[in-house]
């Protein structure tokens, strides 16, 4: 069995491992291209060829010793309570692909492609190390792995093509404006759509490493961990202006308010940051950067703050009607009016005030 002076060694690699990983949960992923990701590839690599090579004795004798020495070092991708272990060495590229895919910073990343595509490969090759025949937890057959993969690949594809056709296939609803009517697509044909379901994927899984920086914060931890996310977070959401692929980020945030659930008041806490501080001073600032959004999305993030509702209804009855927002005006104005009753209310008295002639050319007169 190796000796603790021996293992020792180690402990630094694992040590910048963990900082690796952790980065691409940071503003600092921006900052990386092919090689740097190339680099945290070979550290995974180098940690699981080390730690699989490793008998029983030595696996026990390294897990005491990151006990001990490295009582604090943790992944994203661990538990609130899990400690690194070997086990978790011995599979490196797999907690660093789920870092990278679900850091909030990829979807503006300009390498996002080649990153993905780089480290998903490394994660499938890294599960192809032999079974154990000593009566071991069993381990993954690359064989089994691939045909996994591409099965589940198979089946996001069939899913995505039906839950495309259930949305085409909404059939339309019509919605009453003053004396007046619409016909749109239902909030579900929204809900379906296969980008929608993406999106939804990426704002669950910012609203996870929120909970997790909430909860290293509270249990001191990291007593700024929480902070540093919402900072990092609204400087993300501010400069996506400016980023190709910006869009998927602000709709990503607004889908994590509007349309997630928040079962807590720990976890409310969170809805309202990120709505108030991010959200509410992005549309009070710009109301009509709510037209990057959809417009069933819009009219949720509307119900969800009286902020962001009055003066989306601001914006959308003095200028909505003009171009090159002209032919949403109707629709946005219909999904409004299925929101809340205060909301009708609202915008109901804001049309009142819209030249007669504009409503006639964009509704059907009842």
């Amino acid at each position: 069995m190796p000796t603790e002076h021996e293992l020792r060694p180690l402990l630094a690699h694992v040590e910048a491992f963990a900082r690796i990983v952790n980065a691409a949960q940071t503003r600092q992923l921006l900052e990386w291209d092919a090689e740097s990701l190339q680099r945290a590839l070979q550290w995974a690599r180098f940690l699981e060829r080390g730690t699989r090579a490793s008998g029983d004795a030595a696996s026990h004798a390294l897990d005491s010793l990151l006990r001990v020495s490295l009582p604090a070092v943790t992944l994203p991708s661990f538990a609130r309570d899990e400690v690194m272990t070997t086990r978790a060495l011995q599979n490196a590229s797999q907690h660093l692909a789920r870092s990278l895919l679900q850091s909030p910073f990829l979807a503006v990343h300009p390498l996002r492609s080649e990153l993905l595509l780089r480290v998903l490969k490394q994660a499938r090759e890294s599960t192809a190390w032999p079974a154990e025949e000593d009566g071991g937890e069993p381990r993954v057959d690359v064989s089994h792995v691939l045909t996994e993969r591409i099965v589940q690949a198979q089946k996001a594809a069939v899913m995505a093509a039906i839950a495309q056709t259930m949305s085409d296939g909404c059939a339309p609803i019509r919605v009453q404006v003053l004396s007046y009517s619409i016909a749109i697509a239902p909030s579900q044909s929204y809900a379906l759509r296969p980008r929608t379901l993406e999106l939804k994927t990426v704002a669950r899984a910012l609203q996870q490493n929120a909970v997790n920086a909430q909860a290293k914060a509270a249990a001191q931890d990291a007593p700024d961990a929480y902070a540093a996310f919402l900072s990092e977070l609204t400087r993300q959401f501010r400069e996506s202006a400016s980023v190709s692929g910006g869009g998927d980020v602000r709709e990503a945030v607004a889908l994590m308010v509007a349309a997630l659930e928040w079962p807590d008041d720990e976890t409310q806490r969170i809805q309202n940051d990120v709505r108030t501080q991010i959200l509410e001073a992005w549309v009070v600032d710009a109301p009509h950067g709510l037209w990057e959004l959809p417009p069933w999305l819009s009219a949720m993030l509307a119900a969800h703050s009286p902020a962001i509702r009055s003066s989306y209804v601001a914006a959308l009855c003095a200028r909505g009607f003009l171009e090159p927002h002209a032919h949403e005006f109707g629709v946005r104005v219909a999904t409004l009016m299925m929101q809340s009753s205060e909301t009708e209310t609202q915008l109901c008295a804001a049309l009142r005030a819209v030249d007669p002639l504009v409503l006639q050319r964009h509704f059907d007169c009842i």
